[in-house]
This record gives structure tokens, sequence and C-alpha cells, in this order.
């Protein structure tokens, strides 16, 4: 269903092998998390899931969903793509987060709660960006203030990057206005 494979021939008595392409070592809450969704989906399914970070030979799976590449796109078996910035994104079947939603829906929050003055905290270059920027949006939109600051998105590349990051994160916090409702994305 999910994964289209009634364009595939199966063999029925043997349970489906998906490949589970997802970096689990990476410190990222969402990744154990969608791991735990999609094993709970395949164990309903009875399909066997196979974690394999790398995927040389997809043609061995019936089918991959994980972090898709290029690569990815023109495999044989059928591919759902979970990396919202892959380069990729647009040439398969994916699921993404909606973080515009997630943006309003953590500002909504805030705002039930009596929060008037937020914060918003952004590392370039991700798609978690967006999040953030609603966020703003819609605190901005209620005529609250909410100061942004974008930092890279890797601030332990280096020393000089993890300083400048923690110097700017400092200066931000400086001008918060107490209480205050931050995201970070």
């Amino acid at each position: 269903m999910g994964f289209g494979f009634r364009d595939k021939v199966h063999d029925m008595d043997k349970p489906y092998r998906i490949a589970l392409k997802l970096d689990l070592k990476w410190p990222c809450k969402r990744h154990p998390r969608t791991f735990a969704g999609i094993q709970q989906y395949a164990d309903e399914k009875g399909w066997e899931t196979i974690i394999d970070e790398f995927v040389k030979n997809p043609k061995q799976y019936d089918g991959l969903t994980g972090r898709a590449t290029k690569a990815h796109a023109n495999q044989a078996v059928p591919v759902v793509n979970i990396w919202f910035n892959s380069p990729a994104k647009d040439q398969m079947n994916g699921v993404f987060p909606d973080y515009p939603a997630c943006g309003r829906i953590r500002v909504e929050h805030f705002l039930d709660r009596g929060f008037r003055n937020f914060a918003a905290l952004i590392r370039r270059g991700l798609g978690a960006k967006t999040e953030a920027l609603e966020f703003f949006r819609i605190a901005e939109k209620n005529g609250f203030p909410c100061p942004l600051l974008e930092v890279a998105s890797d601030t332990s590349k280096n020393e000089a990057i993890w300083q400048k990051s923690e110097d700017a994160i400092s200066k931000w916090m400086d001008n918060w206005v107490l209480p205050v409702g931050v995201h970070v994305s």
C-alpha cells in the first residue's frame, strides 16, 4: 500500500523486507521516534525491517524508507523519503513534517498559557527554519515582540564558530523580557 508494493512481484510466503536508512546515532529526537513509528507499522503488517544506513544494494529489499538521496530516486525498489532537505525531495514519494503548522502550534501553546514575550532561534540551512519563521510571524502578527536570531547549523564545527554562536545567543538573551516563550529549531 504505502510503498506501492503492488507493482513488485513478491513471494507472499515471505515478509516484505524494508531497508531503513536512518542515522540513529545522530542526537536528534525525531530519528529514533521515526524509527519507532516505522517499526510499529512494519510489525502490524508483518514486515521485516533492516537498519541499513548506506543501502548499497537496494535490490535486496522490497522497499526503502529513510534519508534518500538522488542515487535512490531511480532505484528498482519503492522508496519513501523522510529527509526534508534531500536533494531528491521532489523526485520520489516522501513524508515530511509540516514545519509551518508546528510553528503555529508552538506559539499558540505559549499564547494559551499567557505568554506575551517570545524569542526564536534558527540554525541556518535547516528545514526547521520555516517552523521558527512561522513562530516569529504569528507572534508578531498578534502584536508581541519576538527577537529572532540565526546561528550556524553546526555550531560544533570548530571553536571559533562555537564561540561566535555562544556570544550571539548571550547577547540575544540579554534583550529578553521575562517570562518568555522560546522556540529553538
